[in-house]
């Protein structure tokens, strides 16, 4: 078995195997440490992320940080977004009629209807955020967030995200 390896790698040769040992690199960072990702809608207005996976928080309001959704009508789950974290654990958020709150401070205004002209439904919340859990925006009035689907729990966080570009 060793030796039918070592012909592979005499076949491969030094160039092919510099090749695969930094893409096993890449393989291995991408999966423990963190990766390149990009962001394929208008929520935010940058395009390129680097998400840490090993910070996984507490994060602050102006974080971003990438997730995991659980799945709705629009994205299925497991889908990865990015979005700033708005309003934090043990901070008071209020709805009301479709206007955000954290603390007393306006976040934004909910739509009645998605983009397509279907009516949509936003998350109703008046309490403090618990320990684990954030509020999370997009800077863009079509951003799919935290006012539809609301609170994303700490599990669903991969990591914090910092934009490229």
């Amino acid at each position: 078995m060793i030796e039918r390896f070592k012909e592979f790698l005499k076949w491969l040769g030094p160039f092919q195997i510099s090749v695969l040992a930094i893409l096993g690199f890449l393989f291995v960072y991408a999966k423990i440490v963190g990766y390149i990702g990009f962001n394929t809608d208008v929520s935010l207005p940058y395009k390129l992320f680097y998400v840490n996976k090993l910070d996984k928080g507490p994060f602050k309001q102006g974080d971003i940080i990438a997730f995991e959704f659980w799945g709705s009508d629009y994205y299925p789950q497991g889908f990865k977004m990015v979005k700033m974290v708005r309003c934090t654990p043990g901070s008071r958020l209020e709805v009301i009629n479709r206007d955000f709150y954290c603390d007393g401070v306006y976040l934004g205004h909910a739509k009645g209807r998605d983009r397509y002209g279907k009516e949509v439904y936003n998350y109703y919340y008046n309490d403090v955020i618990p320990e684990g859990y954030y509020f999370v925006m997009g800077t863009h009035p079509d951003s799919y967030d935290s006012r539809y689907y609301g609170l994303v729990w700490s599990g669903y966080i991969i990591g914090k995200a910092y934009p490229l570009f």
